[in-house]
């Protein structure tokens, strides 16, 4: 009998844990999608959040978004924040989401009191700033340059990152060496 009623009170308890407070837990982010971008400006297929809780770090990888199999980029963020402001960039402030005239954009801004659904953040990104593109080609390398070796460029463009994947070059065929840098 004691048994029955422990039974039954724990089962009381399991229906109230799945039905109220699993879904809350699960619930408590916000969700960031990029469902519509312009093409990308490089062969870099990334996309980053940069916003002023992350003082505005435009490649951030702990605030990248990660594309699904529709081709949709998304990012959780905890549901703490009420209130921020906000750019998708593809890496770097040179590839940062303008309009589609590809002049810039103002802030995106986050205020959970006004948006239409404060837990989903649907985007659509209608161009990127056009800024000027360089292609940088390595013709030779020292000869005793390893056969595994990884060259970067580095600069103020990407603030003197001398490991910044995203400007990794890149060997071609032709046995060269090239990476595309959009900068002011």
């Amino acid at each position: 009998m004691q048994l029955t009623v422990f039974l039954n009170f724990m089962r009381g308890w399991l229906f109230l844990l799945i039905t109220y407070w699993l879904p809350f837990c699960a619930g408590a982010q916000i969700r960031v999608e990029v469902t519509q971008h312009a093409p990308f400006k490089t062969a870099n297929q990334r996309l980053f959040f940069a916003c002023d809780f992350n003082n505005w770090q435009p490649g951030n990888v702990e605030y990248e978004l990660k594309p699904d199999a529709n081709g949709v980029y998304s990012l959780n963020l905890p549901d703490s924040l009420v209130y921020f402001k906000y750019k998708i960039t593809q890496g770097s402030w040179g590839l940062v989401e303008g309009d589609a005239k590809g002049n810039s954009r103002p802030d995106r801004i986050y205020d959970h009191l006004t948006e239409a659904n404060p837990k989903l953040l649907q985007l659509q990104i209608e161009g990127w700033e056009a800024h000027s593109t360089y292609r940088f080609v390595v013709t030779a390398i020292p000869d005793n340059t390893p056969k595994d070796a990884t060259l970067y460029i580095t600069g103020n463009f990407n603030n003197w990152n001398a490991g910044d994947e995203n400007y990794r070059l890149r060997r071609q065929m032709d046995g060269t060496y090239r990476v595309t840098i959009v900068s002011d």
